[in-house]
């Protein structure tokens, strides 16, 4: 991929990412102004506002803050030197002490996530991407084909210590839709060592703390739709239809490389964890009606889901 078309594309995805990652949010407790962080993290705005009156409370956020450095560095498929575009590189990783169990735990992860979707939500669908990138969103069917085989996150092994590996040369890893709500867990955790159980974060994906968190959600048109009430719980959104290539493909790609034209407009998913709402949500807006949504509500590995089609009509579950 040019550097020109990388760019483009990191704008695009940002710009629809923040009209439909819920933009408006408001905790219906006033007890106190909170303290406000703001920044950018993955290339998505981002935001952590503590509430309470403690004295170490800007402590507690600079400790949030070297958190979220940690993970980013292990994290970004945009950085050159980050763990995850070392192991893309070289089809092989070993963990050093800076590393630290980011990258190895998210696959983990993924690979539960993987089973409980039907394989819907899989990282190593990367090479789909580039292939759809290079060739300025026309890929050929043969490329498309070869990419396609390398898809496939039972072929990440983490089965040895402080490694990770790829079973086929020229496979690569992204973990784009699950490293938000991934960093944001990480955030809360900290947060909570310090005793702050009420906080508002936004890592690309909402995490409310004690207290009720009203959150307003936006279609891929930036236009708030639903409010969504979580307390002690994430959420998180994936808008498919924010941005398709110039064939009609989604920026969400399915795993079996085949073109797919966006079911939903928008998809929020409230969990307990942030990591599963992101990458629960990923997964779902690929489905073509709410069968998965309804059946992982129902077997409790997800609390709730909001979907917004393309044609305007807004379906909730649980």
């Amino acid at each position: 991929m040019t550097n020109f078309n990388r760019r483009r594309f990191i704008k695009i995805t940002a710009a629809t990412s923040t009209a439909a990652l819920i933009p408006q949010s408001v905790y219906s407790s006033a007890a106190s102004e909170p303290v406000v962080w703001s920044g950018i993290v993955l290339g998505a705005e981002a935001s952590i506002k503590v509430y309470g009156n403690k004295s170490d409370t800007q402590t507690a956020i600079n400790a949030a803050l070297k958190i979220i450095k940690k993970h980013e560095k292990q994290l970004s498929i945009y950085n050159p030197n980050s763990s995850i575009s070392r192991l893309n590189q070289h089809s092989f990783l070993e963990l050093q002490r800076d590393d630290g169990p980011s990258i190895s735990s998210l696959v983990e992860q993924s690979k539960l996530i993987n089973q409980f979707t039907d394989g819907l939500f899989d990282p190593t669908i990367q090479p789909l991407f580039e292939v759809y990138a290079k060739a300025q969103g026309y890929p050929a069917q043969i490329n498309l084909e070869k990419a396609k085989a390398l898809v496939g996150i039972i072929k990440v092994d983490t089965s040895i210590t402080n490694q990770i590996s790829f079973a086929q040369k020229g496979m690569a890893l992204t973990l784009n839709g699950i490293a938000q709500g991934f960093i944001t867990d990480q955030v809360r955790q900290e947060l909570d060592l310090f005793g702050y159980k009420h906080a508002l974060i936004n890592i690309g994906e909402y995490s409310a703390g004690d207290e009720n968190a009203l959150i307003g959600i936006a279609d891929a048109e930036g236009e708030v739709f639903d409010i969504a009430t979580i307390r002690n719980q994430a959420i998180a959104t994936s808008s498919p239809s924010g941005y398709s290539f110039p064939d009609g493909t989604s920026h969400i790609f399915h795993p079996d490389g085949k073109k797919h034209i966006a079911k939903w407009d928008t998809v929020s998913v409230i969990a307990k964890y942030a990591t599963h709402a992101d990458g629960y949500s990923t997964a779902l807006a690929l489905t073509r009606d709410t069968k998965l949504a309804q059946r992982l509500v129902t077997d409790q590995i997800i609390q709730r889901v909001i979907l917004k089609d393309i044609n305007g009509e807004v379906h909730h579950i649980g």
